[in-house]
């Protein structure tokens, strides 16, 4: 996944049509938001700063693209 700084990550991520969201909170994940879902998407706004991100969508034709903040821990 490659790595973005957090307001780049939430300026892409609320333009995704669909995907996944995970948000950690030291070491834990404490949410995890459907992206095409409207209910969860109203929960972009209440996501804690000092969060760690990863999100990740299936793009036209197939192809995985994921993204996380900093905090995320690599693979």
């Amino acid at each position: 996944a490659a790595r973005h700084d957090p307001a780049a990550f939430r300026a892409a991520v609320s333009r995704w049509p669909a995907g996944t969201l995970l948000v950690a909170r030291r070491g834990v994940i404490c949410a995890q938001l459907n992206l095409a879902c409207d209910l969860d998407r109203l929960s972009l706004d209440e996501v804690p700063c000092g969060a760690a991100l990863y999100a990740h969508r299936l793009r036209p034709g197939g192809q995985l693209e994921a993204w996380r903040t900093p905090g995320w821990p690599d693979p």
